[in-house]
C-alpha cells in the first residue's frame, strides 16, 4: 500500500512541476513584446525520500539575462542620453545664430557692419555712408542682444529640466529600496522573485538614463546602486535627491558664485553633499552643461 501511495505521489509531482513549467512557458509567450520582461527558463531537480527517489521539484525559475551586456547597454545609455540631451539644445542654439549664407544669421549682421565701417573709411564726410554704418551697428547690437536673452532663456529650461531630472531620480529611487524590500522578503520563504527583478531592473535602466551610475547586488538579492564617483543614490535609506531650479538666469548667473542651486544627493544643507560637478554622463549632464560654469564661458 505504500509503495502504491510513494507511487501515485511521486506521479503528481511530475504532473504539478510540469504544470507549472507550462504556466511559466504561457507567461514567455504572452510577454514576449512587453518592455523588460526577460525569458524565464524552469530549473528541476530530483527529489528523495530516505534515499529513494520521490518524484520531481522545481528547484528556481531563473531569468535569462546576460548581466555583464546589460551593465554596458545601461553605461552606453547614460552616455547616449547625455548626448541627445546636449543635442536638443545644441540644435536651438545653432538656429539662434543660424546659416552664414542667411541674410538673418549673425555672420550676415556683422558682415554687413563691417562692410558699412569700410565704407564710412572710405568716405568719412559722406552722411549716408554714416547713417548706414550707424544702423548697421544698431542692428548688430539689437541682434546680440535678443540672441543673449534667448540663450539664457535656454539656460533657464536647462536649469528647470535638471528639478525634474531630481524629482524623478528620487521617485526611482524609493521604488527600487520597495522592490529591494520585497525581492528579500519573497526570497526568503522561496517565493518567485523573477517578475519583481524584471521591474526592478526597468527602474535601473531609467535611472541610468538620468544620471551615470554603478551598482552591485547582495547575496540575498539586495541591489545597491551609487554614481560613478561613489556617491550611494540606493541603500539602506535612501537619500534625497534635490536640485531648486532658479526663477531667472542673466548672463552673470554662475554655480561657484551661488547663483545657481546645487544639484544634491543628500540634504542639501551639507555643502559637502553637492554633487553638481561630478556627474558624468546621463541627462542630469546634459542639462548641466548649460547650467555650470564652463557653459557660462562657452556662452558668453
Amino acid at each position: 500500500m505504500g509503495t502504491i501511495t510513494l507511487a501515485l505521489r511521486t506521479a503528481q509531482s511530475g504532473l504539478l512541476a510540469n504544470q507549472q513549467a507550462l504556466d511559466v512557458t504561457a507567461r514567455n509567450i504572452s510577454n514576449v513584446n512587453t518592455e523588460g520582461y526577460s525569458r524565464k527558463v524552469v530549473r528541476f531537480e530530483n527529489s528523495a525520500l530516505v534515499g529513494a527517489g520521490s518524484g520531481v521539484n522545481i528547484s528556481q525559475i531563473s531569468r535569462q539575462i546576460d548581466e555583464g551586456l546589460l551593465k554596458s547597454t545601461r553605461t552606453e545609455k547614460s552616455e547616449l542620453t547625455e548626448l541627445t540631451s546636449q543635442s536638443t539644445f545644441w540644435n536651438r542654439l545653432q538656429d539662434l545664430f543660424g546659416s552664414p549664407e542667411s541674410n538673418t544669421s549673425i555672420s550676415h549682421t556683422m558682415a554687413e557692419f563691417g562692410e558699412a565701417i569700410e565704407s564710412l573709411a572710405v568716405s568719412p564726410n559722406n552722411a549716408l555712408e554714416a547713417t548706414e554704418t550707424v544702423r548697421s551697428a544698431e542692428n548688430l547690437t539689437k541682434q546680440l542682444q535678443q540672441m543673449s536673452i534667448t540663450i539664457q532663456d535656454l539656460r533657464l529650461q536647462a536649469d528647470q529640466q535638471l528639478s525634474d531630472v531630481a524629482t524623478e531620480l528620487n521617485t526611482l529611487v524609493n521604488e527600487i529600496d520597495t522592490l529591494n524590500d520585497d525581492i528579500i522578503a519573497s526570497g526568503s520563504v522561496n517565493r518567485e522573485t523573477s517578475d519583481l527583478r524584471d521591474q526592478r531592473d526597468l527602474k535601473v535602466t531609467r535611472m541610468a538614463e538620468l544620471i551615470d551610475i554603478r551598482y552591485f547586488a547582495r547575496s540575498d538579492g539586495d541591489l545597491v546602486v551609487f554614481t560613478a564617483n561613489g556617491r550611494t543614490l540606493v541603500d539602506t535609506v535612501p537619500p534625497a535627491i534635490t536640485h531648486t531650479s532658479a526663477a531667472a538666469i542673466t548672463p552673470t548667473t554662475t554655480h561657484a558664485e551661488g547663483d545657481l542651486g546645487g544639484f544634491f544627493i543628500g540634504s542639501s544643507e551639507n555643502p559637502a553633499n553637492d554633487a553638481t560637478t561630478e556627474i558624468r554622463d546621463g541627462q542630469a549632464k546634459g542639462c548641466l552643461l548649460y547650467t555650470s560654469d564652463a557653459a557660462d564661458d562657452s556662452l558668453r
